[in-house]
């Protein structure tokens, strides 16, 4: 990752289509940087990025932690449900999206009548969303786990003893001691959700319209599509400190939770 990272530094000022020799690559600068910043139609992908990683980091912690706990009870198959959560995880991002293609084109159609949400503007981001966080709250939930096992049981027989009903012992003592694991599944699911291109490209290739074509398939397209790659580099580095800036400030607001608490 480090070596690719350095020598596209190069790339980002110059005018290099992708295809030919990078030597015969013209210098420009900072022109490409100064362009991202003139071109309105950065906000389109960067919008539906961000939408697309608030709706996984919510999918993804709500479900990771209701499993979390559902498993870590004491019946007798909660191992076996540990390993079917966690399973869609195994799956690469192009399987998962195959699968939910056939699923959204031929299964819900003809089963509850509905069109397909991947082909619809307004339900697109949304619809792949579903597919992220089927295939990636059994990370999540592992986290989860570790954490809601490390919560001393001396905590919940004091709380019972003092009349706490099971809502108030998961609000008061279970969502404090495991603010850890929310900084750490939050942080990631979010900066990662981002800078997601594969699943897009697999199951929509942006479209329709567009309408779900995020930033990192936006920056995808310009280096290996419209042969702009002196472009695209420079909108990968802008993006990249974006990214960055984003996981200290959520890193930092929920790491200040965990003292507060």
């Amino acid at each position: 990752m480090l070596i690719p990272f350095f020598l596209g530094i190069r790339v980002a000022f110059t005018d290099w289509d992708g295809i030919t020799p990078l030597s015969m690559a013209n210098y420009v600068g900072l022109h490409n940087f100064v362009s991202i910043f003139h071109n309105s139609d950065v906000l389109r992908p960067l919008r539906i990025a961000i939408i697309y990683a608030l709706l996984n980091t919510l999918g993804n912690n709500f479900f990771g932690l209701l499993f979390a706990v559902g498993v870590t009870k004491k019946y007798r198959f909660n191992k076996a449900h540990r390993l079917i959560f966690f399973m869609p995880a195994a799956l690469s991002s192009v399987l998962a999206a195959f699968m939910w293609n056939y699923i959204y084109s031929n299964v819900l159609p003809q089963i509850l009548g509905v069109e397909n949400y991947l082909s619809n503007p307004s339900s697109v981001v949304a619809a792949v969303s579903v597919i992220t966080i089927w295939g990636g709250c059994g990370v999540p939930m592992l986290i989860y786990i570790a954490g809601l096992t490390s919560v001393p049981s001396s905590l919940y027989e004091s709380a019972v003893i003092d009349g706490a009903n099971a809502f108030q012992q998961f609000w008061k003592i279970t969502i404090p001691l495991i603010m850890q694991s929310f900084t750490v599944n939050i942080t990631i699911t979010f900066t990662n959700s981002l800078s997601s291109a594969g699943l897009f490209l697999a199951a929509t290739h942006g479209g329709p319209g567009g309408a779900s074509e995020s930033m990192g398939l936006y920056i995808y397209n310009f280096l290996f599509k419209y042969n702009k790659a002196g472009y695209g580099q420079a909108l990968a580095y802008l993006f990249l400190a974006f990214i960055v800036v984003l996981a200290v400030l959520i890193s930092g607001i929920f790491r200040k939770r965990e003292v507060e608490m």
